[in-house]
């Protein structure tokens, strides 16, 4: 079976431990074009304004995925938005501040 994805691997995969001694991966995807707010309505001023989707996935180590950090950004911001996505996800582990299967935008 093959399993196709937007999402394209983006860095190495970070690993980081919560206060219970678990130990998780937090690995960064970029994906496909988005519009930067889908909360605003469509305008002609508004039609113009697409970003790049970047997600942070965070894995049990060796195991499945537990939640996924999500936002849209524009070419300027790609990097940024790279680290602030890993840093949420790893605020939420540390915290222990999320859900399984859920994800979390910014």
């Amino acid at each position: 079976m093959i399993i196709r994805s937007h999402w394209k691997p983006k860095f190495a995969s970070q690993y980081i431990s919560n206060n219970e001694g678990q130990e998780y991966e937090i690995a960064t995807f970029e994906g496909g074009k988005r519009r930067i707010d889908l909360a605003l309505p469509e305008t002609p001023l508004r039609a113009g304004q697409f970003g790049t989707e970047v997600r942070a996935s965070v894995f049990l180590k060796g195991g499945s995925v537990q939640f996924t950090v999500d936002t849209v950004a524009q070419l300027p911001q790609l990097d940024a938005a790279f680290q602030r996505v890993r840093e949420e996800a790893r605020r939420r582990i540390i915290a222990g501040e999320w859900e399984p299967g859920e994800a979390y935008y910014l």
